[in-house]
Formats: C-alpha cells, sequence, structure tokens
C-alpha cells in the first residue's frame, strides 16, 4: 500500500499531539473550585467523575496547566462550580412544592399526588415515584413559607410549620391554611390528588381542598427498612438551594449541542434509589467532606441579637424577623451571590446584628469569604468583627466596590464564636453583608 509522504506526516502529527497535548474535556469545559482536606484550594476544569474519585485539569487565568490528575474522594472536601446562573438568569419551570426524604435530600417539585402509598413527583422533565415510608414532610404553599422568611409578612407562618415539625407523635399532621392563619391535626394521610388531600382524624375522613392545605408531615412508618446510606458521604447542592444524598454521581458529557451551558450533565441516584440529571450550571457544589467541615450555616445559634438603627423606636416582632441573619440565603430570600459567583452556603446578615455559635470540639479552623452581597453591590459599607470567646479575631471596614475578602482564622481553642455587622459609612444602607462558604475545619 502506498503511503503519500503528506499524508504520512499528518499522520505522525496527530500522534505527537495525543501524546504531548494536555487531557482535553472533548468540549465539556465545566470550571470548578477544589478544596482538599489538607486545606488547599485550587481551580480546575472538571474533566470525569469516576466511583472513587474525580478528574481534574488545573487551571491558572482560566487556561488549562499540566496534565489531568486523579483527586480521591477521600481526600477532597468540596467541588464549587464556577459560573453557574442563579434562578433569576436562568428559564426553569416553577416548582412550588418543597419535598423532604428520609434520607435528607430535600428539593422543589412542580406536581405531587399520593395513590396507595406512593407519592408520584415531577422534577424538571423527569417524572419519579417513591414510597410513602421514604418521605419525612411535603410543603405544598412553600412559596408562602419563602415569602413569610424574606419580607415583612406574618411570621406566625414560619413559627406554627416550625413548631409542627418538632411535634414528637406516632401520627402524621396535616398543617392548614385559614386565611393566612396555620393550625395543625394529628391523624393520617391517606392519599393527595390534584385537587384534595384525603385525611383520615378521628375515624372521620375528610378530602380537605388542597388549595387550603399548607403542607404535611408524615410519621416514621411501624417496620419501614432504614435508609441504607453510602460509605461515601456525598452532598449535591443547586443554585436554587435544593440538596440531594447521592448514592452515585456520574458526569454525562455532549448531551446536548443547542446551547453552549448544556454540553454537559450531572446525573446521579439518591439512596431512596431516585434518579436526577440537571446540566452542569444549574449545580452549586458537591460536599464530600463527611464530617471534616461543618458549614455555620448548619448550626443552630445559641443567641442573635439585632438593633436598629433608631434604637428608641419601636418595631414589631415581624420587623425585626425581617432583619434577622438569613441562612444559605440573602435577605430578599435569593441564594448568595458575590461578584456574580452563586454560593449554597453562608450567613447573610444586616447592619447591627450579631449572631453567636457555640461551636462543636475537634474544629481548629474557621473560614469564610466576607463581603457585600450582588444584590446591594456595589452600594452599601459596613465594618465586620469576628470574635472569638469575646477575643477580637477580625476587624474590617467592607463596602461594596471592594473584592471580596478571604479569612481564615484558628478557633482551635475557642468555645463561641461572634459574627458582627456594625454602621458603615453609609449607615443601614444597603447593608446586606454575606459570610459565604462559613465553615469549620477539623
Amino acid at each position: 500500500m502506498k503511503i503519500y509522504p503528506m499524508l504520512y506526516l499528518k499522520i505522525l502529527f496527530l500522534i505527537i499531539l495525543s501524546i504531548f497535548l494536555p487531557f482535553s474535556s472533548c468540549g465539556a469545559d465545566i470550571p470548578v473550585l477544589l478544596q482538599e482536606s489538607t486545606g488547599e484550594n485550587y481551580s480546575a476544569q472538571l474533566l470525569e467523575i469516576q466511583d472513587n474519585g474525580v478528574l481534574v485539569q488545573r487551571t491558572e487565568s482560566e487556561k488549562p496547566t499540566g496534565t489531568a490528575q486523579k483527586i480521591s474522594y477521600k481526600t477532597l472536601d468540596v467541588i464549587t462550580f464556577s459560573g453557574n446562573k442563579t434562578p433569576s438568569e436562568t428559564d426553569s419551570t416553577s416548582a412550588p412544592i418543597l419535598l423532604k426524604c428520609r434520607d435528607h435530600s430535600c428539593f422543589t417539585v412542580s406536581s405531587l399526588t399520593l395513590e396507595e402509598g406512593i407519592f408520584h413527583i415531577k422534577y424538571a422533565d423527569s417524572e419519579l415515584q417513591v414510597k410513602e415510608a421514604g418521605i419525612h414532610f411535603v410543603l405544598l404553599q412553600n412559596s408562602l413559607l419563602t415569602a413569610s422568611e424574606s419580607e415583612k409578612t406574618d411570621t406566625s407562618i414560619q413559627k406554627i410549620w416550625n413548631e409542627s415539625l418538632s411535634l414528637e407523635t406516632n401520627d402524621d399532621i396535616l398543617v392548614v391554611n385559614r386565611d393566612g392563619k396555620l393550625s395543625y391535626y394529628r391523624g393520617m394521610i391517606l392519599g393527595v390528588s390534584e385537587k384534595a388531600v384525603r385525611f383520615e382524624m378521628e375515624n372521620d375522613v375528610l378530602n380537605i381542598n388542597r388549595d387550603r392545605v399548607f403542607g404535611f408531615i408524615l410519621a416514621k412508618k411501624p417496620g419501614a427498612a432504614p435508609v441504607q446510606f453510602p460509605s461515601q458521604a456525598m452532598i449535591l447542592s443547586d443554585v436554587q438551594g435544593n440538596r440531594w444524598t447521592l448514592k452515585n454521581i456520574h458526569l454525562v458529557k455532549n448531551v446536548s449541542e443547542k446551547e453552549e451551558n448544556e454540553k454537559a450533565k450531572i446525573s446521579w441516584e439518591t439512596p431512596l434509589g431516585l434518579a436526577f440529571s440537571i446540566p452542569s450550571n444549574r449545580i452549586a457544589q458537591i460536599d464530600f467532606s463527611d464530617g471534616r467541615i461543618i458549614y455555620l450555616s448548619s448550626l443552630k445559634p445559641e443567641s442573635v441579637l439585632w438593633t436598629p438603627y433608631l434604637s428608641l423606636q419601636k418595631f414589631s416582632e415581624t420587623r425585626a424577623q425581617y432583619y434577622e441573619p438569613r441562612m444559605d440565603r440573602s435577605i430578599n430570600g435569593n441564594p448568595l451571590k458575590l461578584q456574580g459567583q452563586t454560593y449554597a452556603r453562608g450567613i447573610c446578615m444586616t447592619s447591627q446584628t450579631e449572631i453567636t455559635f457555640r461551636l462543636p470540639e475537634n474544629y481548629t479552623r474557621f473560614q469564610t469569604i466576607i463581603g457585600l452581597d450582588d444584590e446591594v453591590r456595589p452600594n452599601g459599607d459596613v465594618t465586620v468583627i469576628i470574635r472569638g470567646d469575646e477575643k477580637e479575631l477580625f476587624r474590617e471596614n467592607i463596602h461594596g466596590k471592594m473584592e471580596p475578602i478571604p479569612v481564615d482564622l484558628d478557633i482551635s481553642k475557642i468555645r463561641r464564636l461572634t459574627l458582627f455587622v456594625d454602621y458603615g459609612k453609609n449607615m443601614d444602607i444597603s447593608d446586606h453583608t454575606d459570610f459565604v462558604d462559613a465553615k469549620l475545619i477539623k
């Protein structure tokens, strides 16, 4: 067979390229930030998600450097997905129903019914089924709860719902909304249709208009098998604040050529067997830390104190509730965002707010990034003070035109950590201060 010289040279050239060029992501470049348990943080492109680790290629100034390397889950704490979009910037189907499963997954769905012990739910374009025993609670009027947290509305909605969740009972709990006032009843949920919730109470079976049902909480079923969690802890969060406990996870490349941001999808399965798949730009982070880190927003504060700008003026409980710190949300109820980067975890506070946490043992570092939320930038001016056991560890004036400030503090001998946001030059105007990715590290 005759080989022409030019063809031979082209083949040789391609072979050399395949040997010496860095690993390519095949057009599915996914920019991420990796945090390893050693404390090392770096930017990279996510190339593959494997059974026991991820394959990444480090980047500098958004350009790949070196060759691909595998990072084991055992040494990996968190993968944060860069450049993702908030819900306000993304066309997405409305999902007004909040669902929490027994495997601790908590996410919104667009439709839900219950028939013969099986929940039928719709998430994005997927129709899923899950046994009743796998569900902890369903919040049908999730938008009202979000509004009560972020707007000047009746805070009794949040109070009654939290009270319902804390009840110790072997019965199901039905929470009914009557003209904005919540009340709850013990009994048994028999079924849920598009129009009504079928509820048994004191031997009477009632069909309650679904529009009047705020939500319901399901009792643990006697004899139900416990959830089988995988040995490797993995928790995935999306940009809308949904969270899933994972049994397995995969990266699917080049699933669509219609849009640049759909060149890769993340697919996963939960311990309950629910399967999901969404574009990678909808993912906020994947947490592999398995107790090596604790996010401050997951801890219950020991105390919270807010002082109004006009301290002599009386404010209602509703007004005070509006100015309380927000966990994993901005003051207006949106995902936390600093300079275009969305963060799944963190705390947002207004001026003259102090929040104190009693720290668990064996954690040695406190890390966070502090800045004015994008909702108010470039406005805003505050003074941030961090104290450990009443000793000042950090103080900085922060305004809306400056870069977010990374903070890394030694807390090995500290039992109480206090975050305080004080007035800056503009008093309480545009003072929404984010402590994003705020965490304790062993």
